[in-house]
């Protein structure tokens, strides 16, 4: 998720990311650092953090506060994808288990493959996420950074660039929860058939032993 135009970064940020493990390329990455700074500062420019007035903190507020909840909707709806698939598998064992029930698992592997798919981008959501809130927290902290950065083709007003943010936080909440909604109803949609297949071949075998039963009672 890019919601920021360009995170603050430092020159301890910078080579946090690009130092080698091994010391005896310092001397090569320090110049890769430095040419890399150079070509960022060619598109970049720096815009100084003003304070806000109180209504357009509150509104930037508002804004990280949509994120949070949609990444507390992430977590939920994971979870809960990750609850169902665990049924099935557990009904699927329990069946395999009676000779009378062929199983055939290329689909439910299938299944397993897709949301473990879909997992990993929530994961990497819910990362992305997070590392924007507490970017976005830091601008309106009692300690702020300095600047921000942004394309120099941006606004020069820090408050401008505040409420382009909150429009873009906006928009990115109303999407990421309509498509969260519409992937997660598609998994439940699967979990709920394949659950109801499960319970027709458990109502045959109960059925069955039933009448076995029965018949040796006899």
């Amino acid at each position: 998720m890019v919601i920021s135009d360009m995170h603050s970064i430092s020159d301890t940020e910078i080579k946090s990311e690009l130092m080698p493990d091994n010391e005896s390329e310092s001397s090569n990455t320090n110049n890769d650092i430095e040419v890399a700074k150079q070509k960022l500062r060619e598109f970049v420019k720096e815009v100084a953090i003003t304070p806000l007035t109180d209504e357009q903190t509150s509104k930037f507020q508002d804004a990280i506060t949509s994120l949070k909840l949609l990444q507390d909707d992430v977590i939920a709806k994971g979870d809960d994808i990750l609850a169902k698939r665990d049924l099935v598998q557990q009904k699927l064992e329990i069946l395999k288990q009676s000779k009378e029930v062929t199983i055939n698992d290329d689909e439910f592997k299938d299944s397993d493959a897709r949301v473990n798919q879909f997992m990993q981008l929530l994961k990497k959501m819910i990362a992305e996420i997070e590392r924007d809130i507490i970017y976005y927290n830091s601008l309106i902290s009692s300690t702020p950074p300095d600047y921000v950065l942004v394309l120099k083709t941006a606004t020069d007003s820090f408050e401008d660039y505040i409420q382009q943010r909150i429009v873009s936080v906006r928009m990115y909440a109303k999407k990421a929860n309509r498509d969260l909604a519409i992937g997660y109803s598609r998994f439940c949609l699967k979990f709920d058939a394949q659950l109801k297949q499960i319970a027709y071949v458990e109502s045959i075998l109960k059925h069955r032993e039933h009448e076995e039963h029965s018949a040796s009672q006899k």
